[in-house]
């Protein structure tokens, strides 16, 4: 069975900057510019890095600063896009978790992550 990261967490050999990056479904992002303007201001950018594996819609985001995770994992269509994503990989394949993952179990568990107390107010995106 393989593998496929759908987030890791890496440090730059020359610097110490720390950055995340996530795989995401790309159809549960927002398409229009100031959509990703919006995004880009929680840190998140857009990057042509992907699996051979991750299928078509597979989108790579980098959050290039560590301090900005929580700021994207804020956003709805982040949450979206990665529950869509890990879903779609975690059903596709043979895995003993295979019945344990569903739509519902995701989204009653990212329901609860945005009522989570943050120093952001805006939970919208």
């Amino acid at each position: 069975m393989a593998a496929l990261e759908t987030f890791y967490i890496a440090v730059s050999d020359e610097s110490d900057d720390i950055a995340a990056v996530f795989f995401v479904d790309s159809r549960y992002l927002p398409v229009s510019r100031w959509g990703r303007v919006l995004l880009a201001a929680r840190g998140v950018m857009f990057d042509e890095g992907t699996h051979k594996s991750g299928g078509a819609f597979e989108q790579c985001l980098i959050v290039d600063d560590i301090r900005f995770v929580r700021s994207a994992l804020i956003s709805k269509h982040v949450r979206a896009a990665a529950a869509k994503f890990n879903l779609d990989l975690m059903r596709k394949r043979q895995s003993a978790y295979k019945p344990s993952h569903c739509r519902q179990l995701a989204a009653a568990a990212l329901a609860l992550f945005a009522e989570l107390p943050s120093g952001h107010s805006d939970a919208k995106w």
